[in-house]
């Protein structure tokens, strides 16, 4: 074989395989397209199909199953998709441990509360927890063939204001004496301070 017939050969083969690569690209988008399709039917046909539980929301009374795992977000693609300004597209991710919960895990610090408990990292959810989610309050309901526990104390939603200010909340006396201000004598409910607080002693008098 002569050099430039070489040449040509080793040009034409690098476009031959550059063209067998895309259509193994091609192939392999076409059947993760169609299980993906027949996984969406398959879940829309047998709702029950690989579902251990559901989110109810509190409010509306909407359900999403629990799945193995999966994504919670604003956005159309999340397993649990909540239309709500205050949810980002990708809010947190959960996934269930058999024997122990639903691990709970917010995406890039987002607003998630679990059984009135921010968590750093992560939270268990049991059967029969709340989980809250900027404004929407999601029940966990789990079906009893997990062996996770059900918790027996409902925690209502809370507002969010009223979280940040547990902290106070919890000091205050209901007899007026707040731990926080030792300066507080005048008996307000609630341990507040009125404009009587700071007014000065009057002067003694003196007997003549």
């Amino acid at each position: 074989m002569s050099g430039e017939a070489y040449e040509i050969t080793a040009l034409l083969m690098r476009y031959v395989f550059v063209l067998l690569g895309a259509l193994i690209v091609f192939r392999a988008y076409v059947w993760l397209r169609k299980d993906h399709r027949a996984f969406v039917k398959e879940q829309r046909d047998r709702p029950e199909a690989g579902c251990f539980g559901e989110f109810r929301d509190e409010a509306t009374g909407k359900t999403w199953p629990i799945y193995a795992e999966g994504l919670i977000g604003r956005s159309g693609g999340c397993d649990v998709s909540i239309r709500k300004k205050d949810i980002r597209r990708r809010h947190a991710v959960y996934r269930l441990a058999p024997g122990k919960g639903l691990v709970i895990t917010p995406v890039h610090r987002a607003d998630v509360i679990v059984d009135g408990v921010r968590p750093k990292k992560e939270a268990v959810a049991l059967s029969n927890s709340l989980v809250q989610l900027g404004e929407t309050a999601l029940r966990v309901k789990l079906r009893p063939g997990t062996g996770i526990p059900e918790r027996t104390d409902i925690i209502p939603p809370q507002d969010q204001e009223d979280s940040w200010m547990r902290l106070f909340d919890d000091g205050a006396d209901p007899d007026g004496d707040d731990p926080l201000n030792p300066m507080n004598d005048t008996g307000i409910p609630g341990g507040a301070l009125g404009p009587e607080a700071f007014l000065p002693d009057p002067p003694e008098r003196k007997d003549e």
